[in-house]
């Protein structure tokens, strides 16, 4: 599973950097529209989940 952002496709296992959170792994994708909602585990502070629509990330590492 896939879900095209404005900052690009990412996918499970999508490596991404967040200004707050700094760098983490996506693991699950929920939802659709938006209400699609991003589980990712940072390195530092843990798993968070992000509401995709005003989340704001750069892709790191993209496994196709």
């Amino acid at each position: 599973e896939s879900v095209c952002t404005r900052f690009g496709r990412i996918r499970v296992g999508t490596v991404i950097s967040q200004s707050r959170f700094g760098q983490g792994r996506v693991v699950s994708i929920e939802g659709e529209g938006d209400n699609t909602m991003v589980v990712i585990q940072f390195e530092q502070v843990g798993r968070k989940k992000l509401l995709l629509k005003f989340a704001r990330f750069s892709i790191v590492e993209n496994y196709n």
